[in-house]
């Protein structure tokens, strides 16, 4: 995570950033994560786990192999570019 972040870059990609960290360690990678999306770099974060997704500003899921986007109960399907 250090060498990510080190040149402050403007996207950061972050594929099961908690997966094997204990919990109190996984809660200060996503509050750097945070402090990263609040000082202007956007963060996409990949995760299985709820508690992590529940944290982000924007959530996506798969729907029958196509990107959808959670929001108001149901899932409603993003532009279809996004789905290929």
């Amino acid at each position: 995570i250090a060498r990510a972040i080190l040149g402050r870059p403007r996207l950061v990609l972050a594929d099961e950033p908690t997966g094997n960290p204990d919990p109190r360690m996984a809660e200060a990678v996503m509050d750097l994560l945070a402090g990263l999306n609040a000082s202007g770099s956007t963060v996409v974060v990949v995760t299985h786990d709820v508690a992590v997704a529940a944290r982000t500003d924007r959530r996506l899921h798969m729907v029958d192999g196509a990107l959808a986007e959670l929001g108001g109960g149901a899932a409603s399907p993003l532009r279809a570019g996004w789905n290929r």
